[in-house]
C-alpha cells in the first residue's frame, strides 16, 4: 500500500510501578526520542492506573459491592 519493504515492531512497555525494560533507551534511539522522554511516559502511565483504581472504588461504592460484609476500603485520591 505504501510501498514498505519491512516493518520494525519496537515494544514500549512500562508496568504499574514505573519498571521498564533494560532495553528502553535503545527502543527510544530507534525511535529518534531522547531519554528524558521516559520521566513523562511513566507519569502518564501512574496517572492512568490512578484514574482506573478511582473509577473501579467509586463503582464499587455506589453499587454497593465492598458493603457486603468487606471492609469499607480506604480512597485516596491522587
Amino acid at each position: 500500500m505504501w510501498r514498505m519493504k519491512s516493518t520494525t515492531i519496537i515494544p514500549i512497555v512500562v508496568s504499574v510501578n514505573r519498571l521498564i525494560a533494560k532495553s528502553f533507551n535503545q527502543h527510544l534511539k530507534k525511535l529518534s526520542l531522547h531519554s528524558w522522554i521516559k520521566g513523562p511516559i511513566q507519569k502518564a502511565v501512574i496517572l492512568e492506573t490512578a484514574r482506573i483504581v478511582r473509577r473501579f472504588l467509586s463503582a464499587a461504592l455506589t453499587t454497593g459491592c465492598l458493603s457486603h460484609g468487606f471492609p469499607q476500603p480506604v480512597v485516596f485520591y491522587f
